[in-house]
């Protein structure tokens, strides 16, 4: 064992010797590196049977050696960075080894560098903040680049896109490091440019160079260098004075150039403000929204002037004003106003044609057309209204007076204001009353309506016997009216006053002195009647007295006074009395007959009917009025050749029967009326009237609406049918209101009208969506034009306040501007697309749609819309691995002892669509020999699919196919090659000829085989 070490030692020194190759990097798999047989001195017939090695520390693959020609070529690619790193020398070692005897031979390769290695930087995008206050000249230190590569080829030069703010900067030290710094050239602007997008490229020595670049993103950091601004200095507004509280006025925007904080924006009022703004105003001191916050009142400020102040939240905040001119609206809300003076009351009933009675003026708060005010008068009366001056009319008289006709009369003044529409003028309508009495004038005498009187009167009849004689009338009244009477003188007679139940009076003859046929048969006397007006009238009757013998008993009622009622609806021929007289005279001084007594006033005698010889006393025609008291005289005359008569009187009480229903007078209606009119609203006067008395003629009223009304006593019976809570037309567009007027009869009588009471629409409501957010989904490929969806919004108002209109909102959303995505119908809401949508740039957006009615102010809500892009298979498979080089089949070594499972490469393949699109699923679409392989159909694994065969062929192709799960699916192929080889091979065979379905070894290779085997076994053996 000693003797065969020491020869072997004595081998290994003997044939020893070092030959140096030189190989660049990154060289081709078999490029030829030297000749090392023949560089060694061997012979290449004795390779194979010495036994022709190579061994080598690390990697022994990267070089080969070819046993037929004795050449070191290139066997796998060798990366001189990744074999040497950093170091400027780079050398492979070799030992080759041969037997028979054993020499040992030392070989250096090295391994030179070639420009394989892009400069790299740290990062792909470099962010930098830099205050727009830093001055020209400052430094900002970048961080260069590094290259793999050695010498020239690591030898670096920056430079940086041309821009006007930014210069490079590289010193090098004598540590031979370079410092690359941004040099500023000029003062930077953030309000100009807000950030700097540079491009950094680095680039090596090699020839042909290698670049890389890195995006510096350079932000601008703010300074408070501007002041709010306002679009407008001056803003002019109109608001209507009923806006209720919180109205919208304006918003304001003001705009701050500036970043942060320098450019948020707080809104006040500027000082000093007036109370008046206080109270009628606030401001949204982040919003910038002016609205409304106590009672407008355009009678009391037409325009407001407000001046607001934005200020910015910088260190030193800097401020921007603006003026905002607020004309407030009249409405017509105030009613007109009556004032009646001068009253040149009571007029005489010989007043002059246009003689005036009152002054009346008129006034109303409001402006233009709701403060212009007319007036006229309401019901037939004999006046008229002239006017005098605007807003001045005088009443005044417009047809003769006659006080006896009518004594007082109720003159009605309307007054209406002029706004519109009339709906809005319900509460503008005044009724004021005048009272006119007509002063009487001593324009009628007395009369005796009965003509000339004659008295039959026995000569026997004692002094003291009075004869009533006939009432004269007066029509005037007052002092004009009869005051005395007078007697022409006589020495048998003188004239006497009696009194009624009621105080009134009456003439009597009263017999002086006992008459005396036989001296005078007949006395004839005048009666007159004198008034007490300036000038006095008078009026006139003859009084004849005949002078008949003695009948001397007159007849005597049973009472002096006969009373009874009788209701007014008496027919005619109703029994009132039975009276019954009595004398004791015998024959014709003792017959009787009624007849009513000159006494009686002659507008009551066609009332009652006497019968002559009966007493029955009928009702001849209608009582008249009711809660009278109907006072007449019967007389009892007996048929005597000188009758006698005595008289009785009777009282009749008329009372009232509840014969007549109330009768309900619609003076004015306002309809429709504004849905937001105010609590109180009139919205129609009415009168009631009942022509009974007392409880029968007593009326009262009531409502029936189902709605928020109510009936108001306006003063007599006159009533106003006002608003009593807030109306609401979405609600109840029309009410009928019912309105019943009762009087207190028993049982009562009612009249009933009903009217009709339509609400007007305002615009209370704002268009709503069903939901804040609303889903659409597009396939992408989409034909531009083509129909998302659509939105839609509803509004319950009618008319324009009802009509809804679309807009779409332009936001930035995932970079894009929704308006060059989308547009919106602004009629239908309909969606549309403006271009075709691709699943792999964009997925979706959002966008807001604002739904706006027609009404003024208008009102409006908004809606987001999520749209989402549908992924289509569109993107067939793509594979990354293994790729053809140069066109080449990409090949794969088998060793012939791989097990069954033998991963022999990954298929890695990838699809830019997504969900089931992009799943994918591998299978061997063929193959030389099919049972020899197998792919994991999700992994893309290709492994053996059993153990290699002596008799399977050498050359294998197997035909990958990756395909997608999309309907229909898409599909990618790759082509393999496969070497089943005990060893690495010298040179790779061609795969591009046609398949290989199987096959045998050759005998030259299966010897080789063989006779390697044996030497590998014996030389492990001498080893050992």
């Amino acid at each position: 064992l000693l003797l065969l070490s020491l020869l072997l030692l004595a081998a290994w020194e003997s044939g020893s010797g070092q030959v140096h190759y030189s190989v660049p990097e990154e060289a081709k798999h078999g490029t030829f590196v030297g000749r090392i047989a023949q560089d060694l001195g061997l012979e290449l017939a004795e390779l194979v049977p010495r036994l022709f090695r190579v061994a080598s520390k690390g990697r022994g693959d990267l070089l080969e050696v070819n046993l037929k020609n004795g050449i070191l070529f290139v066997n796998s690619r060798i990366d001189r960075e990744e074999l040497c790193g950093r170091s400027a020398e780079c050398s492979i070692h070799l030992e080759v080894i041969v037997d028979r005897p054993l020499q040992v031979f030392h070989v250096e390769v090295e391994v030179t560098d070639i420009n394989d290695n892009p400069p790299v930087f740290p990062e792909s995008e470099k962010r930098i903040i830099i205050a727009e206050s830093r001055p020209p000249e400052t430094r900002f230190p970048l961080d260069g680049a590094s290259d793999a590569d050695i010498g020239v080829n690591s030898a670096l030069t920056y430079r940086v896109d041309p821009n006007d703010y930014f210069t490079l900067d590289t010193q090098n030290s004598r540590e031979q490091m370079s410092s690359l710094s941004l040099v500023l050239r000029k003062s930077l602007d953030r309000e100009e440019i807000q950030e700097h997008s540079l491009l950094l490229t680095a680039s090596d020595g090699g020839k042909p160079e290698l670049t890389s670049t890195v995006q510096l993103l350079i932000t601008i950091l703010d300074v408070n260098d501007n002041a709010p601004e306002f679009d407008q200095l001056i803003y002019k507004v109109r608001i209507l004075e009923n806006s209720l509280n919180g109205s919208l006025v304006i918003k304001l925007n003001a705009t701050d150039p500036d970043d942060g904080t320098n450019a948020d924006i707080t809104y006040s009022f500027r000082r000093p403000v007036s109370p008046a703004i206080l109270y009628a105003f606030y401001i949204n001191p982040d919003s910038g929204e002016i609205r409304t916050k106590g009672k407008l009142d355009f009678e009391e400020n037409k325009l407001y002037e407000i001046s607001v102040e934005a200020i910015d939240k910088g260190n030193i905040p800097m401020a921007g004003h603006c003026t905002i001119l607020v004309e407030i609206v009249d409405i017509n809300d105030n009613a007109p106003e009556v004032t009646i003076t001068s009253l040149a009351l009571p007029v005489r009933e010989d007043a002059q044609v246009g003689t005036v009675i009152a002054l009346v003026s008129v006034s109303d708060r409001d402006s233009g057309a709701n403060g212009q005010v007319t007036c006229s008068l309401m019901a037939h009366n004999p006046f008229k209204l002239v006017s005098t001056f605007k807003n001045y009319y005088s009443i005044v008289l417009d047809s003769v007076l006659d006080r006896e006709s009518a004594s007082n009369y109720e003159v009605v003044v309307t007054a209406r204001d002029g706004g519109s529409p009339s709906l809005r003028l319900s509460r503008s309508l005044e009724l004021h009353k005048v009272h006119v009495h007509v002063l009487d004038i001593n324009d009628n005498s007395p009369h005796f309506p009965a003509g000339d009187v004659q008295f039959h009167i026995p000569e026997f009849l004692m002094p003291g016997a009075r004869f009533t004689l006939p009432n004269a009338e007066d029509a005037d009244e007052g002092s004009n009216g009869l005051l005395s009477y007078s007697l022409s003188p006589s020495r048998h007679f003188r004239l006497d006053m009696g009194s009624r139940v009621d105080g009134s009076e009456f003439p009597e003859l009263v017999l002086e002195k006992a008459l005396d046929r036989e001296q005078r048969a007949t006395h004839r006397l005048v009666l007159t009647a004198r008034d007490g007006g300036l000038p006095a009238r008078s009026g006139e009757v003859q009084v004849t007295i005949v002078v008949v013998d003695a009948n001397d008993n007159a007849p005597v009622f049973e009472r002096s006074v006969y009373r009874t009622e009788v209701p007014e609806t008496a027919p005619n021929g109703t029994v009132l009395f039975r009276v019954q007289a009595s004398d004791p005279d015998e024959g014709s001084n003792g017959e009787i007959r009624y007849s009513l007594s000159n006494s009686t006033q002659a507008k009551l005698r066609h009332h009652f009917h006497v019968h002559p010889r009966n007493g029955e006393v009928r009702v001849a025609a209608s009582l008249g009025s009711p809660e009278t008291l109907l006072e007449a005289y019967i007389e009892a005359r007996d048929e005597g050749a000188f009758s006698l008569a005595s008289t009785a009187k009777l009282l009749v009480e008329v009372t009232d029967v509840n014969d007549h229903a109330p009768e309900v007078n619609l003076l004015t209606l306002s309809s429709p009326v504004s849905e937001d009119a105010a609590t109180g609203t009139v919205i129609a006067l009415l009168n009631v009237r009942d022509e009974d008395l007392g409880p029968n003629g007593k009326v009262t009223c009531s409502m029936y609406s189902g709605g928020p009304f109510k009936l108001k006593a306006s003063f007599g019976n006159y009533y106003s049918l006002v608003t009593d809570g807030p109306l609401d037309r979405e609600q109840v567009g029309e009410y009928q209101v019912l309105i019943t007027a009762s009087d207190g009869g028993s049982p009562p009588l009612s009249t009933r009208r009903t009217l009709t009471v339509s609400v007007a629409d305002v615009n209370d409501n704002t268009p709503s969506f069903p939901k804040s957010k609303q889903e659409l989904f597009v396939a992408e490929n989409n034909a531009p034009g083509a129909s998302l969806g659509h939105v839609f919004a509803q509004d319950p108002d009618l008319g324009k306040n009802g009509l809804v209109f679309y807009e779409l909102l332009d936001i930035i959303s995932e970079g894009q501007s929704a308006s060059s995505l989308v547009e919106v119908d602004s009629s239908s809401g309909a969606i549309t697309a403006k271009i075709s949508f691709d699943f792999e740039w964009l997925r979706g957006f959002h966008f807001q749609v604002e739904a706006r009615d027609g009404g003024f102010p208008p009102r409006s809500a908004t809606v987001t819309v999520n749209l989402f892009v549908v992924d289509r298979n569109d993107n067939a498979p793509v594979i990354l691995f293994p790729l053809p080089k140069n066109g080449s089949v990409p090949v794969e070594i088998v060793p012939r002892s791989a097990r069954t499972g033998h991963l022999i490469t990954k298929v890695v393949a990838e699809d830019a669509d997504s969900g089931s699109n992009a799943w994918l699923s591998y299978y061997i679409f063929k193959a030389s020999d099919s049972s020899l392989f197998r792919i994991s159909a999700n992994m893309g694994e290709l492994r053996t699919a059993r153990l290699v065969l002596p008799t399977d062929a050498v050359k294998q192709k197997v035909v990958v196919v990756v395909q997608d799960h999309g309907d229909p699916s898409l599909s990618a192929s790759v082509t393999l090659g496969v070497l089943l080889s005990s060893s690495a091979p010298q040179v790779l065979p061609d795969f591009e000829d046609g398949w290989e379905t199987g096959g045998h070894l050759s005998a030259q290779n299966l010897y080789l085989t063989i006779a390697l085997a044996c030497i590998s076994f014996l030389f492990l053996g001498c080893l050992l």
